[in-house]
């Protein structure tokens, strides 16, 4: 939807909205210019509701997305109803898409890449501090370290949790996409004492970690 026609839908919105005023004649009115308006640009009612979602893209610094960064993403687009695509500009660095209501797609994105730094830096410094292990030692145990970093975090998720707007985004996404969903972990081999003790290390690690919903900006989004 080009911005010509996402403004005619978000007028068409405002007026079906106001159809539903109690005074008759304030409410028949607004009905009749939404109708004239939808007629005019060829638009639906859907096409109204879902004006009011936008998109916001955040980079990944990667050319691949790493398991624990899809899931850091998923997990930010959990906590704040979007939904979340993987995209790339040309051959550029791939890209995380936020996909929600109003400004909750620039949160989103936000939050994401506050968190994407912070756990990289992170497993950055856990994986250092390995001692004579092998290259994909440290890998598996680095591996292990974000998904126990990313359950932490995980646990806020479900106190924020609002379906409300899932039915809009269904229908943007339904619209514009196809359904793209990121790549589940994959850890191979069994554990030993060292392993567990790479999970113990991303749990403690998050523990200062808070997610805060901010009602209007991101400028009091607190990150611990």
């Amino acid at each position: 939807m080009d911005e010509p026609t996402k403004k005619a839908a978000k007028k068409i919105a405002k007026c079906l909205a106001l159809a539903q005023s109690g005074n008759a004649h304030e409410a028949e009115a607004a009905l009749r210019q939404a109708k004239a308006l939808m007629l005019k640009h060829r638009l639906t009612e859907v096409d109204a509701t879902i004006s009011a979602v936008n998109e916001r893209d955040s980079s990944t610094t990667a050319i691949q997305i790493p398991f624990y960064v899809s899931g850091l993403a998923r997990t930010v687009g959990d906590f704040f109803g979007c939904a979340v695509l993987s995209c790339r500009n040309g051959i550029e660095k791939a890209l995380v898409r936020f996909v929600g209501v109003g400004i909750k797609p620039e949160l989103a994105g936000y939050t994401f890449e506050v968190l994407q730094r912070q756990l990289k830096g992170d497993r950055r410094r856990y994986v250092a501090s390995l001692a004579g292990c092998s290259q994909a030692i440290k890998n598996k145990r680095g591996d292990l370290f974000c998904m126990a970093w990313l359950e932490n975090i995980r646990k806020q998720v479900h106190q924020f949790a609002n379906p409300a707007d899932d039915a809009i985004i269904a229908a943007y996404m339904e619209r514009e996409y196809g359904v793209l969903p990121f790549g589940k972990a994959k850890i191979t081999g069994g554990f030993n004492r060292s392993d567990h003790a790479a999970w113990y290390a991303g749990q403690e690690a998050a523990e200062n970690v808070s997610l805060h919903r901010p009602v209007q900006t991101k400028s009091n989004l607190l990150i611990k």
